[in-house]
């Protein structure tokens, strides 16, 4: 909803805002009563430009002290969790200074039970990589503050109960064809992944209590500026995945699978502290050390993993998958397939299980084939699972 108020902040904020134009910002602030105040700020990207545009003032008196005394003390008790989540991004992006984390730990901290599971993945649901856990655990320098919130976070979550799992998604060779995996050209999206993530996101009952639950987990390095984590999610973007969190790997553990798999349970281990209240699926794939991380998750988080799901794209052996099923790691070569297995664990719906089947048949048929030969393997695997529902596809 576009207000007379926020029509008003955006016009103030074009351009260069001199001092004078900066103290009409805060008195407008100062005037709004609470609903407006959250409505003002709970566009990110308008309160990032607020933010931003008082703090980087050059010439004549600053307001920007003013402004953050005004909003995150003064008025803090009167924010809703939108407009918390965006002055927090705002705080977090650049130079975080003692003061902004105090302000950011405040902000935080207020917050209680399901409301803090809301705002959190408010917070996580960032287009960009300045999300949750980038917040906790790198744009936080104080180690005191940093504890302050995780213990928050930890005695808060016993108050949650019934969530969705979230979901851990790897990237090559899960999400995109990349590497190791010869059945389809490479660059291409798996037919029916995003689907799934989908009918997970939306649970058995298709009555979810969260949506946007859906994290990728990559051996993809990080930079410094998160540069490559903004150009991957533009990527996936455009595969239509509109909400998501990531965390990234390092070019220290990209030298073995090993190594790969380690810095992944290192991020898992960070990230279920975020969201303990949750539960957790990891979707992976057999080239590059997923299923030591499914191992690892099995044992370390038993209790908390509702489903280890490994994407098969080296042809591993029936009986080696066999093996691998009855300590509960599941291989799939189709999201079909993947959607069969969650579904007998009652993870989704008959109608998310449909909506895989069906998107998946949909993707295959746009696929950009190679061969002839390539597109016939394919469709086997994809046949054999199809046979397999016990609920039949619409298209």
């Amino acid at each position: 909803m576009t207000t007379p108020a926020i029509c008003l902040l955006r016009e103030l904020l074009s351009g260069r805002p001199n001092a004078q134009t900066q103290r009409v910002i805060v008195d407008l602030l100062v005037r709004a009563d609470a609903e407006q105040l959250s409505e003002m700020l709970a566009d990110p990207k308008l309160t990032d430009r607020l933010v931003g545009v008082m703090s980087a003032a050059r010439f004549g008196p600053s307001h920007f002290d003013e402004l953050i005394e005004l909003l995150g003390v003064r008025r803090r008790a009167e924010l809703d969790q939108p407009a918390r989540a965006a002055l927090i991004h705002a705080l977090q992006t650049g130079r975080t200074s003692r003061r902004d984390e105090l302000i950011v730990r405040d902000l935080f901290t207020d917050v209680m039970g399901a409301d803090l599971t809301v705002l959190k993945n408010l917070i996580d649901a960032t287009p960009n990589h300045h999300d949750l856990e980038e917040l906790i655990y790198r744009d936080i320098d104080s180690n005191e503050i940093r504890q302050q919130m995780l213990a928050h976070i930890a005695v808060q979550a016993t108050a949650v109960t019934d969530l969705e799992a979230k979901v851990l998604s790897d990237i090559d060779d899960t999400t995109i064809c990349s590497l190791h995996d010869r059945r389809f050209p490479k660059g291409v999206v798996y037919p029916g992944v995003v689907a799934l993530w989908e009918a997970l996101d939306l649970g058995p009952d298709s009555k979810p209590r969260s949506l946007g639950d859906l994290t990728f987990i990559t051996a993809r390095p990080a930079d410094l500026l998160g540069w490559v984590e903004d150009q991957t999610r533009k990527k996936l973007r455009g595969a239509g995945v509109s909400v998501s969190s990531m965390l990234t790997g390092s070019m220290l553990h990209l030298l073995s699978h090993a190594g790969m798999a380690e810095k992944k349970i290192q991020n898992i281990t960070h990230y279920h502290a975020l969201f303990p209240e949750y539960r957790l699926v990891f979707i992976g794939d057999s080239g590059q050390g997923d299923v030591r991380v499914g191992e690892r998750l099995l044992t370390e988080f038993a209790g908390s993993v509702d489903a280890v799901l490994i994407h098969d794209v080296v042809g591993t052996d029936a009986a080696v998958r066999a093996q691998y099923a009855e300590r509960g790691i599941v291989f799939f070569d189709t999201y079909v397939g993947a959607a069969v297995a969650v579904h007998g664990l009652g993870l989704i719906s008959d109608a998310g299980l449909r909506a895989v089947a069906d998107a998946t048949l949909d993707g295959f048929h746009g696929v950009p084939w190679r061969t002839a030969e390539q597109q016939a393997q394919a469709r086997r695997l994809l046949h054999r699972d199809l046979a397999a529902l016990p609920v039949p596809p619409r298209v």
